[in-house]
């Protein structure tokens, strides 16, 4: 079985996610906590930067610099990166035994807001196949 890393934390104060290790559970991520990592991973991986699978990722870091203007121009460019990710991870996990809570069902974007003239915060569901929705904020 493959073993993941965990790079993502949950800041306790503003509840966003973030990379890095700043959580004292670091380690091993297994269960939903694989789930929710692996989509942050994709959604901030550019199509075709790993040579050993060109396919992964979403083209959200490249909407990102052409610098949309509105919230709606920034929810269409999210809207297609979560597309981009929900498919590729439904077909990676086709051949896959996955526990109910390691699988994903459907991504929902739920809102996109701008925070300052940089920054943005992303909220999406995650549904999973034993019928929990989880929220990550990015």
């Amino acid at each position: 079985m493959k073993k993941d890393i965990k790079l993502l934390y949950v800041n306790s104060l503003d509840d966003r996610t973030y990379r890095g290790f700043g959580s004292k559970t670091s380690g091993i991520v297994r269960g939903t906590d694989s789930l929710i990592q692996k989509i942050a991973k994709i959604l901030f991986t550019i199509v075709g930067s790993d040579l050993y699978s060109p396919n992964y990722g979403s083209n959200l870091e490249l909407y990102l610099s052409y610098g949309p203007k509105s919230e709606q121009e920034m929810m269409s460019y999210v809207n297609m990166a979560i597309s981009q990710a929900e498919d590729l991870i439904i077909s990676e996990q086709v051949d896959k035994e996955l526990d109910d809570d390691e699988r994903l069902v459907r991504l929902d974007l739920q809102a996109v807001t701008r925070l300052n003239a940089n920054d943005w915060e992303i909220e999406v569901y995650v549904k999973t196949a034993n019928n929990d929705i989880y929220r990550l904020r990015l």
